[in-house]
């Protein structure tokens, strides 16, 4: 018997390990984020899932495959890659407070006036939210556009740190827009204000090739619209659409495309709560 215990604990650690890597499976009752994650979108020139597409997200954001709500407890608040993205491009009023965007060089945290390690406060030194870390987005901005002029060999890695939440802001904006008027689960509703928005881009962009001022905000609110995911199918990979460019390129008037409305009905049941409802419209 001696003999052969060790590879009996060798054959439950890996039977441990391979369960603990099994994607959390949806209960009865629940939402089913498991099938929501199972669309498919096209995101770097690839088709994926959309929990392909949170779990990379999440991995630029804070080097980590899903969330952690409450990093600074001994019991952190675990949700999945799919989960977060639900929050994130839905109802981002809430998940942006959520602590998923990695800084840890000490002076990008000074300078913009994020706290430090304080486990009494609700920080660990390291994780923070877009609440916190906007107020200071000009800052950004300004340090983001010097450290980005500079040969990435020759970056300190204090222009690195910076470099990098630049970049992560940069996903953050095209995973919130990815659903366009239809994250608001009223798309007649919200289209109108989704075209103005697009105009006050477009105008921003006219203004800058016209070495004039501009609305920085506005052109990249535009750029992460023409860069958020591919959501919208067509007939082959080519047809496939941002929602950006679907109405850019065609007539608001008309009958809106078919997902744009599927997924204004899995935003609408999301934002209520309704479990039925968002689970017939995935299905769909």
């Amino acid at each position: 018997m001696k003999k052969f215990l060790p590879w009996i604990i060798v054959g439950a650690f890996t039977a441990w390990i391979l369960v603990s890597l099994r994607p959390p499976q949806d209960q009865p009752g629940q939402m089913n984020l498991q099938e929501f994650g199972a669309l498919p979108v096209i995101s770097s020139g690839r088709f994926q899932p959309i929990d392909t597409l949170a779990r990379n997200t999440l991995l630029q954001l804070r080097d980590k495959s899903s969330a952690n709500l409450e990093p600074w407890s001994s019991h952190p608040q675990i949700i999945s890659a799919t989960a977060w993205l639900l929050a994130t491009a839905i109802t981002p009023d809430v998940a942006d407070n959520y602590p998923v965007f990695r800084v840890d060089h000490p002076e990008l945290i000074s300078l913009l006036k994020l706290p430090e390690k304080n486990l009494e406060q609700h920080s660990d030194g390291k994780s923070y939210s877009w609440n916190q870390i906007k107020p200071e987005l000009e800052i950004l901005r300004r340090e983001a556009d010097r450290s980005s002029g500079i040969e990435s060999a020759h970056r300190t890695t204090y222009d690195q740190a910076v470099v990098r939440l630049w970049n992560a802001h940069q996903l953050y904006e095209q995973v919130q827009g990815m659903f366009g008027p239809a994250a608001s689960g009223e798309l007649t509703q919200s289209v109108n204000h989704y075209l103005d928005q697009v105009d006050l881009g477009r105008s921003a962009y006219q203004q800058m090739q016209a070495n004039k001022p501009y609305d920085a905000a506005a052109l990249e609110w535009l750029s992460a619209q023409f860069g958020a995911p591919v959501i919208l199918p067509g007939r082959t990979e080519d047809d496939w659409k941002r929602v950006a460019e679907y109405y850019v390129n065609s007539d608001a008037s008309v009958v809106p495309n078919f997902a744009l409305t599927a997924y204004a009905r899995i935003a609408a049941a999301y934002r209520t709560g309704n479990v039925a409802d968002f689970n017939q419209a995935v299905a769909e």
